[in-house]
């Protein structure tokens, strides 16, 4: 994942500072009731979260376009949260606390939404990798004439041409750097074999056309491989998921809990 938003203690103390000691800040009681109410909301949805991720085809486009609208409302979640903790009032004595719960709904704010960004990078690489293993000169015959040839490699050369274009000066998450940079080698290589076969056949001569089809398994490969990394990626974002919420639940824990009421039920004297 990419580094965690940085919010430094300082900044969360003048924040919470800024409310200290002014008319409304809120009662102990007050603001236990208010955090964990919060919280449980938030753990609520990223539990159900979890659900639609047990349920995803990691090679089907249209799950993807799904799960990335799951983490984009995830982000929302984290934003609201965050947004109605700031607003909130601490006592003194929940400074410290009320600073990690900032911390922790900013960091899934961001984490959340830069696992969406990935996830629609990973979308647009599933359609260019099926785009490869479609391209029109691999699905002619050898037999194939000139003019069929010249054909496919102007569909092929627009195609990946028009890949290229939309990846070129993109900036995919950093966690999938690698699977950017391993994309763009492919689709260039492929881009400079359909150009060998066009600016080289004839209708004489249709060896580089066949020098391409022996080489495309080559691709292919690399394609396959490309993928598969993807998948891998997508495939560990419920661990992550995980750990968010093991990290949120911790911070439960902290909510120290109601003082006890006195002995004897609290009655007044003489009740």
């Amino acid at each position: 994942m990419r580094r965690p938003l940085v919010v430094t203690p300082l900044l969360i103390v003048l924040a919470l500072a800024a409310g200290c000691g002014e008319p409304g800040t809120m009662s102990t009681s007050d603001y236990r009731e208010a955090i964990s109410d919060l919280h449980d909301r938030v753990a609520l949805d990223l539990g159900e979260a979890i659900d639609v991720l047990s349920s995803v085809s990691y090679d089907d486009y249209y799950d993807l376009v799904d799960l990335q609208g799951v983490f984009e409302e995830i982000s929302g979640v984290f934003t609201a949260a965050e947004a109605e903790a700031g607003s909130m009032r601490p006592p003194s004595e929940y400074r410290d606390l009320h600073g990690d719960f900032l911390l922790f709904y900013a960091e899934g704010r961001e984490t959340a939404g830069n696992i969406a960004a990935a996830i629609a990078f990973t979308e647009d690489m599933l359609l260019m990798l099926t785009e490869v293993e479609n391209l029109a000169l691999s699905a002619l015959p050898e037999t194939a004439g000139f003019e069929e040839i010249k054909s496919a490699t102007a569909e092929d050369l627009r195609i990946i041409g028009s890949d290229l274009e939309g990846l070129e000066g993109r900036e995919p998450p950093e966690e999938l750097a690698y699977l950017y940079e391993g994309l763009m080698e492919l689709l260039r290589s492929i881009d400079e074999a359909v150009r060998a076969v066009d600016a080289a056949v004839t209708p004489e001569d249709s060896g580089p056309f066949l020098r391409f089809r022996q080489e495309f398994s080559s691709f292919l490969q690399a394609r396959d491989s490309l993928w598969a990394e993807a998948q891998a990626y997508l495939r560990g974002l419920p661990q992550v998921v995980d750990m968010v919420i093991d990290r949120g639940t911790q911070l439960a824990k902290s909510i120290p809990a109601p003082p006890a009421p006195p002995a004897g039920g609290g009655e007044m004297p003489g009740g």
